[in-house]
């Protein structure tokens, strides 16, 4: 045989083990030309938590901001709070003046904390003007995969709240709220002909500004803007991270209505019609024309 003939059936040889191998491990990767864009089931997931954590918000700005404006006619700040808490002297690390902090612990489940003038600001409208405030709530969770029950967090939240205007408004204030809060989702397994449904959790970690909430407990108005992440799995069971961003105006009766989008590219139209123990309302998706209504 040839050197040439040998060196074809070698390069020949070569060429074919080379798709082998390509074959064979192709198939645990994601298709050729496989691009991850937000499905319509995502867009009507991310619409439906905005009012979950809308109204999370609402519950907790209503209890700060009450806990601020009562703690502006004493100078005992334990006196206002409800039976349970326990006030716990700190020094600041940064400037080395004490403070107190407000601690509440619920069973081990539910813990609470409140420092009032984090940053005290001298002329401020009131005294205390900003309240810090941070919540934590754990709970037993169960891995339908493993058959065992695990805790975890289910929601963590934390609020900076001063009065508006630089704390010479008294009846709005302003800050910002951060929210974790435990979701979840459905997924189908197919082995063989047989299909299993079970429910995992993910975390949506969201950044909310607010900005001119009225101090009137009766008054809903406010501005609220929105930028998050949005993490679950995609239709091949890849994780995917989506950045969610929004901008919601609440009118003093409970009504508003906003914008969410995902990667800047706007989804759908929220609408709060009233509030209760939560909000009430509905969205409509871009992708579907703004045709059909879903509640929330």
């Amino acid at each position: 045989m040839s050197r040439l003939k040998s060196n074809l059936i070698l390069i020949k040889l070569t060429i074919a083990l080379f798709f082998l191998t390509a074959g064979l491990f192709s198939c645990a990767e994601q298709p050729t030309g496989y691009i991850y864009r937000p499905t319509q089931r995502d867009e009507v997931a991310v619409s439906r938590l905005v009012e979950n954590v809308v109204s999370s918000l609402y519950d907790n700005m209503d209890l700060s901001v009450g806990f601020l404006e009562d703690a502006s006619h004493t100078n005992n700040y334990a006196t206002i709070l409800p039976a349970g808490w326990q006030a716990i002297p700190f020094v600041d690390t940064t400037s080395g003046a004490p403070y107190t902090l407000y601690f509440h612990n619920f069973l081990d489940q539910k813990y609470q904390s409140i420092r009032f003038d984090k940053n005290p600001l001298e002329g401020a409208v009131r005294m205390p003007s900003d309240i810090e405030y941070s919540f934590l709530k754990l709970r037993n969770f169960f891995n339908e995969r493993s058959f065992e029950f695990y805790m975890d967090v289910d929601e963590y939240i934390h609020l900076v709240v001063e009065y508006s205007q630089n704390r010479n408004d008294p009846h709005h204030v302003e800050g910002w709220f951060d929210i974790k809060r435990a979701v979840e989702f459905e997924e189908e397994i197919q082995i063989g002909d047989y299909i299993s449904t079970y429910e995992y959790y993910m975390y949506p970690t969201w950044v909310i500004r607010i900005e001119d909430f009225s101090t009137d407990a009766l008054d809903h108005s406010a501005r609220l803007i929105i930028e998050g992440t949005f993490p679950h799995r995609d239709e091949i069971d890849n994780f995917q991270n989506d950045h969610v961003t929004g901008d919601i105006t609440m009118q003093a009766n409970g009504t508003g209505s906003g914008e969410i989008r995902l990667y800047g590219k706007p989804i759908s139209r929220v609408y709060f019609t009233s509030r209760g123990a939560g909000f009430e309302g509905y969205f409509t998706l871009y992708s579907q024309d703004h045709y059909w209504i879903h509640d929330f």
